[in-house]
């Protein structure tokens, strides 16, 4: 099941050169295998600290930490919530709720 929200999937196979478009992100895939070199995922480290507003810290920079997209996520979503208190799922989930974009118009 997955568990993450769409940036971090899009992130991710953004990196994932080797993973094919029509092919589900599964919890346990192995993101070496898919692709991710240590050039992408420098690159990706990069994505997601911008993205969630975090930094990780220099010693959870490990092999594990970036070995399935869970072991990722589970680490961006700790310190994300830790940054800002709140449960990043409830936070994304609220964001999309209280977005409501109207018509675009030229003028």
């Amino acid at each position: 099941m997955q568990t993450w929200d769409q940036r971090f999937e899009s992130l991710l196979r953004a990196a994932l050169r080797d993973l094919p478009d029509d092919r589900q992100l599964t919890a346990d895939l192995d993101t070496r295998a898919a692709g991710l070199t240590s050039l992408a995922a420098v690159d990706l480290l990069l994505n997601i600290e911008a993205a969630y507003g975090i930094s990780i810290p220099e010693e959870l920079l490990t092999f594990e930490s970036f070995s399935t997209p869970e072991a990722l996520w589970s680490l961006v979503s700790r310190l994300a919530d830790q940054a800002s208190g709140t449960d990043i799922a409830y936070r994304e989930q609220t964001h999309a709720d209280d977005l409501h974009l109207g018509p675009m118009v030229d003028g």
